[in-house]
C-alpha cells in the first residue's frame, strides 16, 4: 500500500500557497462549502479556482445545508458529504476517490528528470528507450531524460505499451506498422523487435484488435 499524507489549513490563503510551492503532486482536497475565514469567500468558489489552475485535483465538499445541492455542481466534485459525517460514509467516500485516482493515474505518469518533476500523458509518449541509467521519453512534443527503469515504466503504462526490446517500450497506439522484426512508429521511427520479445509483441498486438 502506499503512504498517504494528509494535511490541514485553517485559511484558504494558506491552501493557496501551498498549491502553489507543491513539491509534489495532490490528489484531492475536501472542502466545507461554508468558510469560517477572512476571505469572504466560500467553498464552491475556491473549488472553481483550485480547478482552474489544477485541473487534476478532485473535490469533495463537505456541508450540512441542502441548500446547496444545485451549485456543488458547478464545479463536479467526487462527491458531496453532508453533516453530520458518519464513518460509515466517509470510508464510502474515500473508496470512491481511490477509484477516480487510479483511473485518472492510468492516464498519465510522473517521472523526474535532474531537478524537475514532468506529468506525461500516456497518449503523447511515442516510444521509451534505455540509454545508460536513465530512460529517454519520447513523445510528441520532446524527448524527456527520466531517472526511471524501464521495467517500471512498463508496469506504469500498461497494456497500450508493449516491450518488444530489452531497451525499448512502444505506444501501440503510435504504430503505423508492425513488420516481422520492427515497428514503423508515426513519427517515422524504426523500432526493433527481438527474438526474445517476438512472440510477447505478437500477442500484444492481436490483443489491441479483439
Amino acid at each position: 500500500d502506499e503512504a498517504v499524507t494528509v494535511l490541514g489549513f485553517s485559511n484558504i490563503f494558506s491552501l493557496y500557497d501551498y498549491l502553489e510551492k507543491r513539491n509534489d503532486f495532490v490528489d484531492a482536497i475536501f472542502l466545507d462549502i461554508e468558510l469560517n475565514d477572512l476571505s469572504g469567500s466560500n467553498g464552491i468558489c475556491v473549488a472553481e479556482k483550485i480547478q482552474k489552475e489544477f485541473s487534476d485535483i478532485k473535490i469533495v465538499f463537505c456541508t450540512g445545508y441542502l441548500k446547496y445541492a444545485e451549485s456543488i455542481f458547478k464545479v463536479n466534485p467526487v462527491y458531496c458529504i453532508y453533516k453530520p459525517v458518519t464513518d460509515d460514509r466517509l470510508v464510502m467516500v474515500l473508496e470512491k476517490l481511490v477509484d477516480e485516482i487510479e483511473k485518472q493515474r492510468k492516464q498519465f505518469i510522473i517521472v523526474r528528470s535532474g531537478k524537475e518533476i514532468y506529468r506525461i500523458m500516456s497518449d503523447d509518449i511515442i516510444y521509451a528507450e534505455i540509454e545508460g541509467e536513465h530512460v529517454n521519453i519520447h513523445t510528441n512534443d520532446d524527448c524527456i531524460c527520466a531517472r526511471e527503469s524501464l521495467d517500471h515504466m512498463e508496469e506504469m503504462l500498461g497494456s497500450n505499451f508493449v516491450r518488444c526490446h530489452k531497451s525499448y517500450l512502444v505506444n501501440m497506439k503510435k504504430m503505423k506498422k508492425f513488420e516481422a522484426t520492427k515497428f514503423v512508429l508515426t513519427d517515422g521511427t524504426e523500432i526493433a523487435v527481438s527474438r526474445r520479445y517476438k512472440s510477447n509483441t505478437k500477442k500484444a498486438i492481436i490483443n489491441m484488435f479483439e
